[in-house]
C-alpha cells in the first residue's frame, strides 16, 4: 500500500476479511486469531508497503532467489498467524534468525517509507509496469524485460493460459 491507501489497519475490516480467502490460498499460511485481533485494536499499524519492500529488496541485492523465496516465507508467519506488525524490526529479526538467512538491516526496514531510495526506486518500476493488484506477475522475455503481466490470478490454469497469451504475443 502507497499514498492514499496507507491507513490503519483497523480503518479497513471490510477490505481485510474480503481479502483474507485470496491471502491464505495465495501464501499457503492460515490466518490466526491474533492477525485479526491486532486489526480490532485502537492503534493497528498502518498498512504501508515500505519496510515489507525494503527488506525484500535488500534480500534481492544480497543473496540469491532461492532464499528470498525463503524469507518471504519466514516472515509471513508472524503477521499472518501471530499478528505481528511487518512495519516493525521483529519479524525481519525472527526472520534473520533462520538457518542460512542473513541478519538485514532492520533498524532501516522498520524506518522506510515510500521516499527511500531503496523503495520509491521498486516503486516507481511497479508504476511503470502498471502493477496496480496483489499478486501481479511480471513476465521475463529471455533478456529479463518484462512482456507483460499477470494480475491478481492466483488459479493456476487461469495464470498458465494468461502468461501463454502474453508470451505468445510477445513471439
Amino acid at each position: 500500500m502507497t499514498g492514499d491507501r496507507v491507513c490503519p489497519y483497523a480503518d479497513m475490516p471490510a477490505y481485510i476479511t474480503g481479502a483474507a480467502p485470496q491471502l491464505v490460498s495465495i501464501t499457503v499460511q492460515a490466518l490466526g486469531d491474533a492477525f485479526f485481533e491486532m486489526r480490532r485494536q485502537p492503534q493497528t499499524p498502518h498498512s504501508i508497503s515500505a519496510p515489507l519492500n525494503h527488506a525484500i529488496l535488500q534480500m534481492k541485492r544480497a543473496e540469491s532467489p532461492a532464499q528470498v523465496f525463503a524469507f518471504a516465507h519466514a516472515i509471513q508467519t508472524g503477521p499472518l498467524r501471530d499478528g505481528v506488525d511487518l512495519n516493525a524490526p521483529a519479524p525481519y529479526d525472527a526472520a534473520g534468525a533462520e538457518p542460512d538467512l542473513p541478519q538485514l538491516d532492520t533498524d532501516g526496514i522498520g524506518k522506510s517509507t515510500e521516499r527511500d531510495p531503496l523503495v520509491s526506486e521498486s516503486c516507481a518500476r511497479a508504476r511503470k509496469l502498471e502493477v496496480r493488484s496483489f499478486p501481479t506477475s511480471i513476465i521475463p522475455d529471455d533478456a529479463g524485460q518484462a512482456m507483460g503481466a499477470v494480475a491478481s490470478v492466483s488459479e493456476p490454469v487461469a495464470f498458465s493460459e494468461q502468461d501463454e497469451a502474453i508470451v505468445g504475443a510477445n513471439r
